[in-house]
């Protein structure tokens, strides 16, 4: 990472894991002296029906996105709505 960035996983990854990714990313990023670069996990849960997964991601029913940043939650609708 050079910059300020959100990490996307899907809601397929195990309970804790946007925790864990959190901790880890914040650990190297201390470890390369750059801990002072912002970052922000969220979680993107899909809703994909079966034999409809390709036309669901493209154009899904409902879109719902875990984080406690307002910002972040800003730029995901943002980036959705394109």
């Amino acid at each position: 990472m050079q910059c300020p960035q959100i990490i996307i996983d899907k809601s397929t990854v195990p309970v804790a894991t946007a925790e864990r990714v959190s901790r880890r990313v914040a650990e190297v990023l201390a470890e390369r002296g750059l801990d002072e670069l912002t970052f922000d996990v969220v979680s993107n849960h899909e809703f994909l029906k079966e034999g409809r997964a390709v036309a669901d991601c493209h154009k899904p029913d409902r879109i719902i996105i875990g984080t406690e940043l307002a910002d972040t939650v800003k730029v995901m609708r943002e980036w959705r709505s394109q």
